[in-house]
């Protein structure tokens, strides 16, 4: 009898671990996220779910010359409204949440495998940006930071696990043609749906009890001079210094302040109006620095940011307000100016004479 049970004990085990060696081979197969240097050469789809999986395949994939960098803010931003006004072929690399330490590893790996880039946009929010204290780095542990390195081998054992199981059979489904193509391809996709757009719940996002608090008003305008200016700090800026830096020359940089709701946006003369603004000088200034680079300014009170049906909420725009943000960064980087009320133009230009 025990030996019966030990025989069937030795059976368990072994058709267990036969089968997790074949989920294990499913899962390098299938290669969900486009990082298994050996898997076969599968016509995929980024799964953009998850996207701090998913974006460095996307930003390895040799088709694409130009990129697309920012948090969940730049998601709507398609890659086609830059392809046809600059001649390139952008892929949208942005990523929910990413503050500036994470989309500098994105666009890190982007540059690794594209060494001269067409064109970088860059899609700053302010908040982070433009904030005194900067994020603490952290050393790359485990999935999904490892995806973002040159060894090809350190992520391998971390594959097998919940959520990657779920991107392969995410991945599969489409492969087999059991699932519509659900993601774009260029890491561009409408969500969520404009069929979920809800004006009620937007304008609760806006003002509702857990919306923004109001800025106090302004009793006294500001009056900071020079040099007060030039001791704030902006700890975060001199990473997008090393970001612009690891560009070529040749390459075209646009660097943007992101539009939010108006409800975020500070009022004029305030200390935190006077502070945007010289984030925005100094942005220019960075521009002004560099060859082909441009800065340009949305955090503004105007026609589209006071439009409560071109927000999900106060800093996500929907697909509408996208298309007008592309349209007026092209015209602002080939006309090299601001449109007054809707975005200022900052640099290269008068930025360079005051830096």
């Amino acid at each position: 009898m025990a030996m019966c049970w030990g025989r069937f004990v030795r059976w368990m085990a072994a058709s267990a671990l036969v089968g997790v060696l074949v989920v294990y081979a499913s899962i390098l197969t299938v290669d969900a996220y486009e990082t298994v240097w050996f898997s076969p050469p599968l016509d995929r789809q980024p799964i953009l779910g998850h996207l701090r999986y998913s974006a460095p395949g996307l930003a390895r994939k040799a088709r694409f010359d130009s990129a697309i960098v920012g948090s969940s803010t730049a998601r709507l931003l398609a890659p086609r409204h830059f392809d046809d006004a600059f001649g390139a072929s952008f892929v949208n690399i942005s990523i929910n949440g990413a503050g500036p330490i994470q989309q500098n590893r994105v666009l890190d790996v982007f540059v690794r495998h594209h060494p001269r880039p067409k064109a970088v946009v860059l899609a700053l929010d302010h908040p982070m940006w433009c904030g005194e204290q900067a994020e603490d780095e952290q050393p790359l542990s485990g999935l999904p930071d490892l995806l973002y390195d040159d060894n090809r081998w350190n992520e391998l054992p971390l594959l097998l696990s919940r959520r990657v199981l779920s991107a392969t059979f995410e991945q599969f489904a489409y492969l087999v043609g059991l699932m519509p193509q659900k993601w774009g391809k260029d890491g561009f996709s409408l969500f969520p749906l404009p069929s979920y757009y809800d004006p009620v719940r937007v304008h609760d996002n806006l003002y509702g009890k857990a919306g923004p608090k109001p800025f106090p008003p302004v009793t006294e305008p500001i009056r900071a001079s020079a040099r007060e200016r030039a001791g704030w700090r902006f700890d975060t800026l001199p990473r997008l210094d090393r970001m612009l830096d690891s560009l070529p020359d040749e390459t075209l940089k646009i660097v943007f302040l992101v539009p939010t709701h108006r409800v975020l946006v500070p009022p004029p003369h305030s200390l935190a109006a006077a502070r945007i603004g010289e984030c925005g000088r100094r942005l220019g200034a960075t521009a002004a620095r560099r060859p082909n680079a441009h800065a340009l300014d949305f955090v503004k009170d105007s026609p589209t940011t006071r439009r409560d049906d071109l927000f999900w909420d106060t800093v996500h725009f929907t697909v509408d307000a996208a298309e007008e943000i592309q349209r007026l960064i092209v015209d602002g980087v080939q006309f090299r100016r601001s449109e007054p009320g809707l975005f200022d133009y900052l640099g290269p230009g008068d930025a360079a004479e005051a830096d």
